[in-house]
């Protein structure tokens, strides 16, 4: 089946009535979506198709709404808006302008006891939130999931439904993991065979042998390793008996070695024993010869002690008479210090005398100095005094000229007011 979406229309039915066993004669097995409905979705009004029993194409330009039919199945099926990559906000899937207005989708789904049933999923822009519907009766999510789960629709399994957002996580599975997602989306309902079930044994009876194979590996390689040990541990053995064997050997030498070397010593300490003999005999003899010089030194010796004792005598006297010089050597020098004080003394009131002689002298000049300006000044005295009185003269007749000045301005000032009367 292929449907064609035009650039502009946005809203357009395809109708025609649903049978359920004329579609199970077309094809069409449990679990297939035959009819889907969309209104205010997205970029549609309205819009219903029925679908094709195999391989359904839809073509169209950019814009048109191609992702937003899968997405209308996505939310039919119980599925999340993170599994078609947009906003997780549900709202935003109501057409823009419709907010306020009925926004649903539902899809018609063949069951296995050959039965129609219609999800319908209701979405209301206000609170963000959806109600569900089966068969035109409300329903609980968690019964539109049974029912889905039941006829192995899983839009989480990327094998089954993969949105353009999430091609990039299906190709980050593992082979194993591809392998599950896609026994999933092939399951058959009706059999009672589950191929995720048995692909999930089958892998962990594959791990169990590689964990097996890798243990026997391990215990393979440590048994190497200890039979090597084993055959070294067989080498140093074989090694320690020979050097056992040497060792005692190297005894049996070493016992005979030491008879001989106790023999030598022996006939060694024997010829010692002479020398050291001989070696006393003639110390005694020189013994003998140093017994007269002994005795001479110790006479020596009291007579050294007594010289020490009349010197040590003397010592002190010379003591005694060098205190008695020092003690006359400290008057003698007392009396100097008495006489530098004295003449330090005589040498100061001196040196006051003269200071107040200059003293003196600078008093005196002075005041001849001031006499002599006195005198002087006594004689510019009578001088001064016919200047001043000059002056208070020549200051009169300046008075006098002025006072006349004035008189004859005002006289002028007088006779200019008459004129100007």
């Amino acid at each position: 089946c292929c449907l064609v979406l035009p650039r502009q229309q946005k809203k357009f039915l395809i109708m025609s009535p649903l049978d359920a066993l004329s579609l199970i004669a077309r094809g069409f097995k449990a679990g297939s979506i035959v009819r889907l409905k969309m209104k205010n979705f997205l970029t549609y009004d309205e819009c219903e198709f029925l679908t094709g029993p195999k391989l359904n194409i839809v073509i169209g330009p950019n814009g048109t709404g191609k992702s937003a039919l899968t997405h209308a199945i996505c939310l039919a099926c119980c599925g999340s808006t993170s599994d078609v990559g947009r906003s997780n906000d549900l709202s935003k899937f109501v057409k823009h302008g419709a907010e306020g207005k009925e926004s649903f989708v539902e899809v018609d789904i063949l069951t296995l006891e050959r039965t129609i049933v219609t999800i319908r999923r209701v979405i209301n822009s206000d609170n963000k939130g959806s109600k569900w519907s089966l068969d035109n009766r409300p329903a609980k999510q968690a019964d539109v999931k049974a029912l889905v789960a039941s006829l192995s629709i899983d839009v989480d399994n990327l094998c089954s439904f993969m949105p353009q957002d999430k091609v990039g996580n299906f190709s980050r599975c593992t082979p194993k993991e591809m392998l599950s997602q896609t026994l999933k989306a092939v399951q058959d309902p009706n059999s009672d065979v589950n191929l995720s079930d048995e692909q999930r044994a089958l892998s962990q009876i594959q791990d169990a042998k590689e964990e097996y194979r890798r243990k026997r590996d391990a215990k393979q390689t440590a048994l190497d390793a200890s039979k090597r040990e084993l055959e070294g541990m067989r080498a140093e053995l074989d090694r320690m008996q020979r050097r056992e064997e040497k060792q005692e050997l190297l005894k049996k030498y070493e016992v005979r070695l030491l008879a001989v070397e106790i023999g030598e010593l022996e006939g060694k300490i024997t010829e010692k024993e002479l020398v050291v003999e001989e070696k006393t005999n003639l110390l005694k003899a020189e013994q003998a010869k140093i017994a007269p010089l002994e005795e001479l030194i110790r006479d020596l010796t009291v007579q050294q002690t007594a010289r020490d004792r009349d010197a040590a005598a003397a010592q002190d006297k010379q003591q005694l008479i060098d205190e008695a010089l020092r003690g006359k050597k400290d008057v003698i020098l007392n009396c100097d210090n008495d006489v530098d004080l004295t003449s330090n003394a005589l040498r100061m009131v001196e040196t006051s005398r003269q200071a107040k002689e200059e003293q003196r002298a600078t008093v005196v000049h002075a005041l001849e100095a001031h006499q002599h300006e006195e005198a002087q000044a006594r004689e510019l005295l009578p001088t001064l005094q016919a200047k001043l009185a000059a002056n208070e003269t020549a200051s009169r007749q300046l008075w006098e000229e002025k006072t006349a000045a004035e008189e004859v301005k005002a006289e002028l000032e007088i006779r200019i007011n008459e004129l100007r009367g």
